[in-house]
């Protein structure tokens, strides 16, 4: 799904990492993200990582849940440096709105 998705948005760069399988820890994806200089960064994951990440950014736990159907695309808005709370989920979309 990376790779799909960084044609279709025209990124230059892409970067893999072991800290977006299904159970690692949240807290290696926000250390590395937090090495990262760009504005912004799209991170292509797998249930229950993206839920829970998203959920520990926003509420600053993973209750209440935040669900990601397959294929999902989620705008998180927070400051540097990344951790749990303040942020801001500014859209979710499925691939059926997509469409």
């Amino acid at each position: 799904m990376a790779e799909p998705t960084r044609k279709e948005l025209g990124v230059k760069e892409l970067l893999t990492s072991e800290y977006l399988v299904p159970y690692a820890d949240h807290r290696q994806l926000f250390d590395l993200l937090n090495e990262r200089k760009e504005q912004s960064i799209l991170c292509v994951g797998h249930e229950p990582f993206m839920s829970n990440a998203i959920a520990l950014l926003v509420f600053g736990e993973t209750h209440p849940h935040v669900e990601m159907k397959k294929a999902s695309l989620a705008c998180i808005e927070t400051m540097r440096p990344l951790r749990k709370l303040p942020a801001t989920l500014k859209w979710l979309v499925t691939a059926e709105q997509m469409k």
